[in-house]
């Protein structure tokens, strides 16, 4: 896991989140399953707070064998009204036996 150092007022993380999301989009070695930009008109603050939504975007590596041991996710959170965002890396061929480092 990875999180963000310096933290983000909601109109900056959503800036950052959506250009992560594109920057995966174009790269040719990630595969997504959808748009999972947020929305302009997404109230970052409101939906988190109230309706307790979670912004999670994901994406598989590209390579051999199958998609789903190597996937990259990533998620905003929120601490002391500011917000950062985390991110996955699951690799499934790299456990913890080291063989397949």
């Amino acid at each position: 896991m990875v999180a963000d150092k310096n933290r983000s007022d909601e109109s900056q993380i959503k800036i950052r989140f959506n250009t992560l999301c594109k920057q995966f989009e174009n790269n040719q070695k990630y595969i997504g399953l959808e748009n999972q930009a947020i929305p302009e008109d997404d109230d970052i603050s409101y939906e988190m707070t109230v309706h307790n939504k979670e912004y999670q975007a994901a994406f598989y590596q590209k390579g051999e064998g199958n998609l789903e041991k190597r996937l990259v996710w990533f998620t905003i959170s929120k601490s002391y009204g500011m917000y950062y965002i985390l991110m996955y890396y699951d690799n499934e061929y790299n456990r913890a036996s080291g063989e397949d480092l």
